[in-house]
């Protein structure tokens, strides 16, 4: 069953432009097999009032990050290769939502956006960084 979010057209052009990055890296020789990451913070791109989370996939993560709850990133998933994130975004990235208990997620879209799908193993890094910036007021958003 697809437990997706409608995506908006800002938010695709966003994934096509991570697609395109993925390109690029993977064309240049900058990302060997399936090496490197892309996070970026979507939050101003998924809707506040996104009702019944709970019926969206969740996992629990092992370390909490209270200053992200209800944050929302496009995350690239574990072992994802650049050139098949390039062809197929949704198949190899998903966007999570950090639950209000900020030790889980919600997966709220991909096309594996099941329990079966796992983040990037360098999710601790990359949400680390999103809470950096944050805490700093920086605009920067994307992670790779």
């Amino acid at each position: 069953m697809d437990k997706s979010i409608a995506v908006s057209q800002d938010l695709e052009n966003i994934i096509t432009d991570i697609a395109e990055v993925a390109r690029i890296l993977w064309k240049l020789g900058w990302a060997e097999s399936n090496a490197g990451n892309i996070s970026v913070n979507v939050t101003e791109h998924i809707p506040e009032d996104i009702r019944e989370l709970n019926k969206f996939p969740s996992k629990e993560i092992d370390k909490s990050y209270p200053e992200l709850s209800g944050f929302s990133f496009f995350i690239t998933g574990a072992g994802a290769r650049m050139r098949d994130l390039a062809k197929e975004p949704s198949g190899n990235a998903c966007i999570l939502r950090i639950a209000e208990k900020s030790n889980r997620y919600h997966i709220l879209w991909g096309k594996k956006s099941g329990l079966d799908f796992e983040p990037t193993s360098e999710i601790h890094s990359h949400l680390s960084i999103h809470r950096f910036i944050l805490e700093k007021k920086a605009p920067q958003k994307v992670i790779i």
